[in-house]
C-alpha cells in the first residue's frame, strides 16, 4: 500500500484549502483506491476507503482507524477547496470555489466510507501528463501534521530544481492555516514551518531546510532547500603529496555497443567506479530523476549497461557527481 502513487494536478496542489489531518489521509487513500482497483476516478464512482486499509497504512488500532473515517465523513462533505487561474472567456485572474466530495456514506458496522469526488475536481487527480506531480503515499503516511502533507507536496512539485522561494501569506493561505492563527511569524515558524519540515525530514523521502527573507524588517519570504534523500554524500578524501596510483582500464566495467566497438571510460568516473554498487545505483537513480522525459527513457534503455559512459550523459553525470564530493 505504502507504494501506491499519489497523482494531483499542480493547480490543485496550490489551491487554497484546509483539510485536517485524517481528511488529507481519507483523500490520499482514495485515490489510491481508484489507481489500485482500475477504477479510476469520476463523478459518479464511489470509492470505498476501509477502516482496515487505513489501520494498516497509518499505524493505528482498527477500532481507532472506524472512529477516525467516521468523523472524517462527517465532515468532509463540508470541506472546499479555492481554486485559480484565468478565466477562458474574458482572459482574467479567475477564482472557483468547490467541494472536494459531493456524496459520503458511512456503513453502518462495515468499517468503511465511500466517497464521491465532486465533478470538478475530478481531473485535477486523474490525469498524469504534464501538469501534474505524483508522489508514493508512504512518503507521507507516518505524518501527523496536515501542513507537513502540504509543504511535502509543494516541495516535490518542482521535482529536482532543489528550491523554492515563497511568500509566507502565500504559503499560509495554501496550506490551510487561519487568517487568525499563528499571527505571529515566530509563532508560525515554531508551530507550523518548524514541525513541518521536521516531519518531512523523518519521514519523506526529500531532506529540507530553510531560510527566512526580509523586506525592510518583516521576513516576508522562506525558501526551501531540498533534495532527495536516498543520495548519500560521500566525504572527500584529504589530499596528499603522493601521486595517486594509475587507473586500472583493464578493471573497470567496459559496455559494448552494437557494433561491438569498446566504449572509452572517462577516467574521472574513477572515484564514482571505486564506490560500493549500490551507491552507485543510487546516485544512478538521482541522475535519471533530473532528465526531462525524452533522455529519461533513452537512460532507461541503457540499464544495468553503465549509461554514464554515453557521451550524451556523461558530462551531466559528471557535474552531479562534483555537486556531491566525488568529483575534483
Amino acid at each position: 500500500m505504502k507504494n501506491e502513487l499519489i497523482v494531483k494536478s499542480n493547480r490543485l496542489i496550490e489551491a487554497s484549502y484546509k483539510l485536517d489531518l485524517i481528511e488529507q489521509r481519507v483523500i490520499l487513500m482514495a485515490i489510491v483506491e481508484a489507481r489500485k482497483t482500475g477504477k479510476g476516478i469520476n463523478s459518479n464512482e464511489f470509492l470505498e476507503v476501509r477502516a482496515s486499509d487505513f489501520s494498516d497504512l497509518f499505524d493505528t488500532d482498527v477500532k481507532n482507524a472506524y472512529i477516525q473515517l467516521r468523523t472524517a465523513a462527517d465532515s468532509l462533505f463540508s470541506r472546499w477547496i479555492l481554486l485559480r487561474g484565468t478565466d477562458e472567456a474574458t482572459g482574467k485572474p479567475a477564482e472557483r470555489k468547490t467541494r472536494w466530495v459531493s456524496a459520503v456514506d458511512y456503513v453502518e458496522g462495515a468499517g468503511l466510507i465511500r466517497l464521491q469526488f465532486a465533478g470538478v475536481v475530478v481531473p485535477y487527480i486523474t490525469r498524469l501528463e504534464s501538469g501534474f506531480t505524483s508522489y508514493r503515499i508512504g512518503a507521507v503516511s507516518k505524518m501527523t501534521s496536515s501542513y507537513a502533507i502540504r509543504l511535502y507536496e509543494i516541495l516535490i512539485q518542482w521535482g529536482t530544481i532543489g528550491t523554492r522561494e515563497v511568500t509566507v501569506d502565500w504559503l499560509r493561505t495554501v496550506i490551510g492555516v487561519g487568517s487568525n492563527d499563528y499571527s505571529r511569524m515566530s509563532d508560525f515558524k515554531r508551530w507550523v514551518i518548524d514541525v513541518s519540515v521536521s516531519q518531512v525530514n523523518d519521514y519523506s523521502d526529500i531532506t529540507v531546510s530553510y531560510s527566512p527573507r526580509k523586506t525592510g524588517r518583516a521576513v516576508t519570504h522562506l525558501i526551501f532547500y531540498f533534495q532527495p534523500k536516498h543520495v548519500k554524500k560521500v566525504a572527500r578524501q584529504p589530499k596528499t603529496t603522493q601521486k595517486s596510483a594509475p587507473i586500472d582500464k583493464a578493471a573497470l566495467p567496459v559496455t559494448k555497443e552494437k557494433s561491438t566497438k569498446i566504449v572509452k571510460i572517462d577516467p574521472r568516473l574513477s572515484h564514482f567506479l571505486a564506490l560500493d554498487s549500490v551507491e552507485q545505483e543510487q546516485l544512478r537513480i538521482t541522475f535519471a530523476s533530473q532528465l526531462p522525459s525524452p533522455l529519461r527513457e533513452l537512460w532507461k534503455g541503457f540499464k544495468d549497461k553503465n549509461p554514464e559512459f554515453k557521451p550524451m550523459f556523461t558530462e551531466s553525470f559528471l557535474a552531479m557527481l562534483k555537486e556531491y564530493g566525488l568529483l575534483e
